[in-house]
């Protein structure tokens, strides 16, 4: 009795190391700060390019940042077919989201704003131009992302080893892994050009697509 008592112990204990193996990952919801300064969708145009808005041969000028990206949902799955859009003031400080009659002309633009979607991996990239601090802000970009079945994500992205952070009334009063969440990774590429990424987890699951 005691041999067999032993025994179903063993395979119990083995079972539960089964079971645990194959609980899916969990990745937390990315901490986000919200925004309040969002243009709107019909303002957003449906490019991933900040620096040459479509109609436009020769880029705004600027210090070019490549903003790449994964969006995943809490089981760490990637989220494709996400939409996402940025918008961000200039290199130089300006607000602008160009009109009608600005696309018109031969003069280069600042977008101001873009949109784009992500692939069947999650992934996403921007071509822009580094954000300039405005008066006592850090430089910083802006971010929705909406996806079916989950909540619709928006906060404000800082730039890390930036030394104007710490003293930003936002980035300050965030810490810990809320303050990593937003803060985006940075390194240098090519001549001039910045590339900055970043991973944003949706708060929940997206469901299967199914055929």
């Amino acid at each position: 009795m005691r041999s067999l008592m032993l025994g179903l112990s063993m395979v119990a204990m083995l079972a539960g190391a089964v079971s645990a193996s194959a609980e899916e990952p969990r990745c937390f919801p990315t901490r986000a700060t919200g925004t309040s300064n969002y243009p709107g969708a019909q303002s957003i145009p449906t490019s991933n390019n900040l620096l040459k808005p479509a109609g436009k041969s020769i880029p705004a000028s600027g210090q070019q940042l490549i903003l790449t990206g994964r969006i995943l949902d809490t089981s760490c799955a990637p989220i494709p077919e996400a939409v996402v859009e940025l918008w961000q003031v200039s290199p130089f400080g300006r607000w602008l989201l160009p009109g009608a009659a600005d696309l018109a002309t031969p003069n280069t633009t600042w977008a101001g704003a873009g949109r784009t979607y992500t692939d069947i991996d999650g992934r996403f990239n921007f071509i822009t131009g580094f954000p300039a601090p405005v008066g006592k802000r850090a430089p910083m970009v802006f971010v929705r992302v909406k996806s079916k079945g989950v909540p619709v994500y928006t906060s404000a992205l800082f730039f890390a080893d930036d030394t104007r952070n710490d003293k930003d009334v936002l980035y300050k009063r965030i810490s810990g892994q809320g303050r990593n969440d937003i803060t985006i990774r940075m390194r240098e590429g090519d001549g001039d050009v910045l590339i900055g990424s970043i991973d944003i987890v949706m708060a929940g699951k997206t469901p299967y697509r199914t055929y």
